[in-house]
């Protein structure tokens, strides 16, 4: 395992990319972030960047939902990233999720998406997911 993970961190080569740093929120965003909030947004951002998945884990009510929804913001409007993206949550929260973007980035195109269905030709779902799909509609 460490021999693995020496290998690799050999064979790291950073980007050749020149990226903006993120020194202010997305304009789309309908709040105003807190200095941790905007540190946290950089944070995923360099991870994007460097090409790599990140996840925010920190206490209940500092925001990570605003957080989350902003980086997609900064995708869109500082990385040219139009989407779609997905967001996975349980069904308990799926109404506050679609209530977070509505208010605070109410320039995304949003579908609640909740089956249990198997998507095949025949099935809404699969109309639904063909229809977020489409690059035509995309901002």
């Amino acid at each position: 395992m460490v021999e693995n993970i020496k290998r690799d961190a050999a064979a790291y080569v950073p980007s050749e990319k020149v990226l903006t740093p993120v020194d202010n929120q997305p304009d789309s965003i309908k709040a105003v972030l807190r200095e941790y909030q905007l540190e946290g947004l950089r944070w995923m951002v360099r991870m994007f960047d460097d090409g790599c998945s990140c996840i925010l884990a920190d206490e209940m009510g500092l925001g990570k939902t605003l957080q989350s929804i902003a980086f997609l913001a900064c995708l869109h409007e500082m990385r040219g990233v139009a989407g779609p993206h997905l967001i996975i949550c349980p069904l308990s929260v799926m109404s506050s999720w679609m209530d977070e973007l509505a208010r605070w980035c109410p320039k995304f195109r949003v579908v609640r998406l909740h089956s249990t269905d198997e998507v095949g030709p025949g099935n809404n779902t699969c109309h639904v997911i063909n229809r977020v799909l489409d690059p035509r509609l995309l901002r």
